[in-house]
Order: C-alpha cells, then sequence, then structure tokens
C-alpha cells in the first residue's frame, strides 16, 4: 500500500535513528574499533526493509512487553517491527509503552504475538506463559489458534538501546517471515510457543 511505501521510506525517523546516532556519536568517542559496529545499523535497516517490502501483505503484530497485567511495547519497537515487515499494534515509536486490556488485545486480534517481558529472559519469560493460556480469552486470539506467539529475550534484545537493536530487528524478522529472509539470528534468542 502507499501507507506502507511512505512509512518504510521515513521507517528511523524519528526515535530508532536518534537512538542509532546517538550510539554511532557515542561509539566514535569510545572507540574507533567500535565505529563501524554502530555506523553500519543504518544500512542493515535498509537491507532488511529492502527484503520485505516485496511481501504482499504483513502481519498485524503484538509485542507484549509485560504480560500481568498486560503492557504493549511502545519507544523503538515500532520502528523494529516495521523494519521488519509487521503492522505494529499497541505502542507508538517514542512514546511510553501503553497498558491494554485483554478485550482490547481480543478487539485487535494480531495475527503475531510476540512475548518479550522488559528485563525477562526466555526462561523466565516461559515461567509466566500459564498465566496467559490460563485466561478465557487466549484461546480466541487469531496468533495462538494459528500457532504464531512468540518469546523474544525481551532482557537481550528488544528492550536495550544498544547495538542489539539491529539483531532484534533482524529477530523480529525471522520470527515473523521465517527463513524467507536468508538471514541468520541468534536461534537461543526466541522460542515459538
Amino acid at each position: 500500500s502507499v501507507v506502507r511505501k511512505v512509512s518504510r521510506s521515513i521507517m528511523l525517523a524519528p526515535f530508532l535513528r536518534k537512538v542509532l546516532d546517538m550510539l554511532t556519536i557515542g561509539s566514535f568517542y569510545l572507540s574507533f574499533q567500535t565505529l563501524p559496529l554502530f555506523s553500519n545499523s543504518h544500512q542493515t535497516f535498509k537491507t532488511l526493509a529492502a527484503k520485505t517490502t516485496g511481501f504482499a501483505s504483513w502481519p498485524s503484530v503484538t509485542v507484549l512487553e509485560w504480560l500481568d497485567p498486560l503492557m504493549g511495547a511502545g519507544n523503538w519497537v515500532p520502528e523494529l517491527v516495521a523494519a521488519a515487515g509487521g503492522e505494529h499494534m499497541f505502542g507508538e515509536s517514542g512514546l511510553h509503552s501503553p497498558w491494554l486490556s485483554w478485550k482490547e488485545l481480543q478487539a485487535g486480534d494480531p495475527d503475531v504475538l510476540v512475548l518479550a517481558p522488559c528485563g525477562y529472559t526466555i526462561e523466565r519469560t516461559m515461567m509466566d506463559v500459564p498465566l496467559l493460556q490460563k485466561h478465557p480469552i487466549w484461546q480466541s486470539l487469531s496468533a495462538v489458534r494459528n500457532n504464531r506467539v512468540y518469546a523474544i529475550d525481551g532482557n537481550a534484545y528488544l528492550h536495550r538501546s544498544g547495538p542489539r537493536l539491529v539483531e532484534s530487528a533482524e529477530m523480529l524478522g525471522r520470527v515473523l517471515w521465517g527463513e524467507r529472509l536468508g538471514i541468520e539470528v541468534d536461534e537461543q534468542g526466541w522460542r515459538q510457543i
């Protein structure tokens, strides 16, 4: 769609671009050895976006930053989801992550649900999955019925403003598109539920 193409062209603006630019400037002052790590991040996002632009339709994606009570994901996560080829729900770029109700989650009915609680490893996240599974709305969600629920290590990836933001976008791409993207990600960083 035209909206999707326009949003892709400004994908890194405003919030994620600022974070990556600050990291690049900071790495310049820290060491010339780390500068390439950060300066390549913009190109990696562009490459990822180019791979997903041609896909016919993007799945709707909800990233949960907290599981009880439910919290969507704001800050840079909406831009990571867009870079990965998804339509982000429940959170806006550059804003705090919003609380949401089960009824709101059910009404949004995302195609893909990513569980990535802030500060939690996958193992710790998996301990809370039964809380979600016990809720009467859980089984009604399309993502659950279609086996499109994933856990990503929120502690190591999505919620840290560092060089792993690039890896986070690639990991989200892997979750959304499987092997179609032809990229390698840390297989220990995510799990299908």
